[in-house]
């Protein structure tokens, strides 16, 4: 119990920090509870309403947080959160390790190449195109959200700065359509059963606490170190998944 609230802790600082880093909580719940990994996705995602909340609350006080860009994408991600709960139950555990594993070494790769510091594409000024790029990033996001538990800054943070936006305006506006893919996302995991509450309570006490650390972090110190270590954690977290997945159960004879 002891290590799964440190871990749950460092989620929660490394949210604050970095935007990235919820998804670590997954195989926690897993190896650390002994949850299933539909109702461990479920569950994670379930705390990052409480974190996200608590996340966007402390980039406003700090006036990071654009609305403009933040509500257009939670218009398409509280949708596709709930969609993708949906699919969810169509999925077997392997196959959403797999697609959860794919999210975390990408998040890994990501940040050490630094989207966004190099191409750029430019975001659209009239606002019917604004609305419909920012509503799709909002809508595949939540999807995710809900499919995997997988929070919604992963991915939306490197697409916002692959847009122009600056990085700490990226990680509020994702802070926002996390909390709208998390909600939609938990009706529809509580609707399958896919949804520990007790432990999705005391899990987002934690990480509340290291979200506060965390963001007091990112607007005040260097998290260049950080970051890159996060990567690499990512990206050795997400192989093993992967090899571990492939190499076990009903894969197995699949693939190899």
């Amino acid at each position: 119990m002891f290590a799964l609230i440190s871990v749950a802790l460092g989620v929660g600082f490394l949210c604050g920090c970095c935007g990235i880093g919820g998804f670590l909580l997954i195989p926690a719940l897993v190896y650390g509870v002994g949850l299933d990994v539909h109702t461990a996705m479920g569950t994670a995602l379930f705390s990052f309403i409480f974190t996200g909340l608590a996340s966007v609350w402390l980039y406003q006080r700090h006036g990071s947080i654009d609305w403009s860009v933040s509500l257009l994408l939670c218009f398409g991600g509280f949708p596709g959160g709930f969609l993708g709960a949906m699919h969810k139950s169509l999925i077997s555990a392997p196959y959403l390790n797999l697609t959860l594993a794919a999210i975390i070494i990408f998040a890994g790769c990501n940040n050490i190449r630094s989207v966004g510091q190099g191409f750029r594409l430019s975001m659209p000024e009239t606002r019917q195109t604004r609305l419909l790029v920012l509503s799709c990033i909002g809508a595949a996001v939540g999807y995710l959200a809900g499919l995997t538990g997988a929070g919604g800054p992963v991915l939306s943070i490197p697409a916002l700065m692959l847009l122009g936006f600056p990085p700490l305006t990226a990680i509020g506006a994702s802070y926002a359509v996390q909390v709208a893919g998390a909600v939609s996302g938990s009706i529809g995991n509580a609707m399958y059963g896919f949804l520990d509450l007790r432990t999705g309570l005391w899990v987002s006490v934690v990480q509340i606490i290291g979200v506060a650390a965390g963001a007091y972090a990112a607007h005040r110190l260097p998290t260049a170190r950080l970051r890159f270590l996060l990567a690499l954690l990512c990206i050795v977290a997400g192989s093993y998944m992967a090899i571990e997945t492939l190499f076990s159960g009903p894969l197995r004879g699949i693939v190899f």
